[in-house]
This record gives C-alpha cells, sequence and structure tokens, in this order.
C-alpha cells in the first residue's frame, strides 16, 4: 500500500543497487512524505524522483526495511496473451494490499486492449470500485500483466496500464545491468540453511509454485492453505525455497 498525495498501490522494481516504486502519479503527487506498507505491515519510505509517463510515476524507496523488491523479467508475448484473454473475457484477479495488512483481492473480466491499456470489469454483483485501488496490479492466471491507472466508476471499468508498456518505459530510463551468476535464474540452493533438505513446509495462503525465485516468474500450480509441500533447500540472498516442482516465497509457509 502507498501512502502520499492519495492512498492507493504501486508495484517495486529492482534496478542494480536501488528498489524503485512504481505508482500512478496522481498518487504520489509531489513526492512528500510517501511512505509503503507491505502485506505483512513492515513500513518503508521512498522519495519521488520523476515521471516516466502518462500519469506514471517513480520514486526510489530509501535503504531499511527489507521488502520485496526484484529485477523485472522479460514479458514474452504479453500482446498475444492479452488479445486472447479479452477475445476469451477471461477471468482476472485484482491484487491490492490492505491498510492492516495482508491481500485483497477481486475477481474481474477482461473486456478492451490497446497499446498501453488492458480494461477489466468486476464481476462480482455489488462490488463499488472505490478510493485506493489505483496501482493495484491486475494478473492473468497468477500471472502479473498490468497496474490499475484509471477508473470509471460510472461504467464500472478499469484501466490498467500494461506490464510490457511499463517494461518498455522502464528499460528506457532505468537500463538494467548485464545478467551475472547472481540473478535468480542462477542462484544456488542453500542445502545448510534455515530449511533443510526434505523440510514440510504448509502453506498459510494461497501459495504459487513458481519457475523461478521470483514474484513475475511463470506459475507452475498453486499450494491451497493449509496444503503441504516438502522442500529442498532455501535460495542464497533471497527469501525463496525451492520445491522438486519450483520455487515458493517463504513468508507464505510455515515448517512443521
Amino acid at each position: 500500500m502507498v501512502t502520499a498525495k492519495q492512498q492507493g498501490q504501486g508495484v517495486l522494481r529492482a534496478n542494480r543497487d536501488q528498489c524503485l516504486l512504481v505508482a500512478p502519479d496522481h498518487v504520489l503527487g509531489t513526492g512528500y512524505a510517501i511512505t509503503l506498507t507491505d502485506r505483512h505491515r513492515v513500513l518503508a519510505e521512498a522519495d519521488r524522483l520523476t515521471t516516466i509517463g502518462p500519469d506514471l510515476g517513480i520514486a526510489r524507496v530509501r535503504p531499511g526495511p527489507q521488502l520485496d523488491c526484484f529485477a523485472p523479467r522479460p514479458i514474452q508475448d504479453l500482446g498475444e496473451v492479452l488479445d486472447t484473454a479479452v477475445m476469451r473475457q477471461s477471468l482476472g484477479t485484482l491484487l491490492r494490499v490492505r491498510e492492516t495488512g495482508g491481500i485483497e483481492t477481486f475477481a474481474v473480466r477482461f473486456s478492451g486492449l490497446d497499446q498501453h491499456y488492458v480494461h477489466v470489469t468486476p464481476t462480482t454483483p455489488g462490488v463499488t470500485l472505490q478510493k485506493g485501488i489505483s496501482g493495484s496490479q491486475l494478473l492473468l492466471e497468477g500471472d502479473p500483466v498490468g497496474m490499475v491507472q484509471t477508473i470509471d466508476s460510472v461504467a464500472n471499468s478499469i484501466s490498467a496500464y500494461r506490464f510490457d508498456a511499463l517494461q518498455h518505459l522502464l528499460s528506457y530510463s532505468y537500463p538494467q545491468p548485464e545478467s551475472t551468476d547472481e540473478t535468480p535464474s542462477v542462484r544456488k540452493i542453500d542445502k545448510d540453511g534455515a530449511s533443510a533438505p526434505n523440510t514440510l513446509v504448509i502453506a498459510t495462503t494461497r501459495t504459487a509454485i513458481r519457475e523461478q525465485p521470483d514474484r513475475w516468474s511463470h506459475v507452475i500450480r498453486w499450494l491451497e492453505t493449509g496444503e503441504a509441500t516438502r522442500v529442498q533447500g532455501k535460495v542464497q540472498g533471497i527469501p525463496w525455497l525451492m520445491t522438486a516442482d519450483g520455487y515458493i516465497y517463504q513468508g507464505d509457509v510455515i515448517t512443521r
């Protein structure tokens, strides 16, 4: 959750040695007193840097509490994926962090698409779109595909800035360094770490098992709340565990 000129949401992107917050400019405002709260109620502060697009702002998160900040991964053929989702009127999810911690989700249906935006509508009868949802992530089959930017309360519709368009803006303004052996895809597994091989863990929330240890990687399958799995070790340097199927975020599970 982002609190600045208005209350809203945003996405975090790692870039070299810094963590960047991307959020709608109407949420960030002039950049004074920007605070962030993640779903675990970890509080951080940020300083506004610049505007990178129409109603899109960037802020730098100040050093301090550890937040989930990852380098963006290339999004392959997102245009085709979104085009298919709109054609089929596929279901998606809006995800935002609550003031009290935890995550709140809304079911939506894909309804339109253009060069920069994907449009969705809520599917739950009686759900009223409200302030504070700007900057929320739009997910399709568990994968983030956009960030909410505008809400039409009359038409009960939402426009989200596509992540491929956002990634293009970010790569132009904040180019990523070349890959090294420390990228998530080649992180080593620490089998002597906090989670030893063959440790049984239980999901405390609906948890994605992903191809790589980062929030933007493809979802292989889901663990439902209370479902158990065994881990082979902890990924060095980041809060992820490796299972036989893929990777899970350590904060979503407990050890039995």
